[in-house]
């Protein structure tokens, strides 16, 4: 009888090699995941800033050319004013902030009017804050346009793919 050559894995082996395979790949699995997650959220982060970059340019421009303040609701924040030649507005319609174009002689703006009408600046916005100021002190609507310094406003924006966290953003 010649012996038998004991070649192979035992079964202990077999098993071994596969719980360490195993808990490898779930490190490498937990890593690549956590990668993607950075890389989404600072995808998002991106948009988010990049939106409101552009929203923020836009009022500036649009604030710097006031001849005149019409009309301010900070209670459903707007602004009616003019511009160069033109009455235009600024306001929150729920989450969007909305520019209106040569709104005409109107003075005041309901809300089935913002809702219907206007551009679109802007969406996920909770909050929209305007501020008005004569020097170091706060401008009222009764004093004059020339005492008008400057005018500051935030945006707070909703941000869905961090939980409903929301960021401030402000000139």
């Amino acid at each position: 009888m010649s012996p038998r050559s004991d070649t192979g894995f035992t079964l202990f082996e077999v098993i071994l090699a596969l719980t360490l395979t195993g808990i490898l790949a779930a490190m490498v699995g937990t890593g690549v995941v956590s990668g993607f997650n950075i890389f989404v959220a600072a995808r998002d982060n991106t948009h988010i800033t990049q939106k409101a970059n552009l929203a923020l340019t836009r009022l500036t421009r649009e604030l710097r050319e006031i001849t005149d303040i019409v009309q301010v609701d900070a209670s459903q924040p707007y602004l009616i004013y003019d511009g160069v030649g033109v009455r235009n507005a600024i306001a929150l319609d729920t989450d969007t902030v909305k520019l209106f174009w040569d709104v005409g002689a109107i003075t005041s703006m309901t809300a089935d009017f913002i809702a219907n009408n206007g551009d679109i600046l802007i969406d996920s916005v909770t909050g929209l804050t305007l501020n008005y100021f004569n020097g170091a002190s706060t401008w009222q609507l009764t004093d004059p346009i020339r005492e008008l310094s400057a005018v500051s406003f935030q945006l707070t924006i909703d941000r869905d793919s961090l939980g409903g966290r929301t960021t401030t953003f402000a000139n």
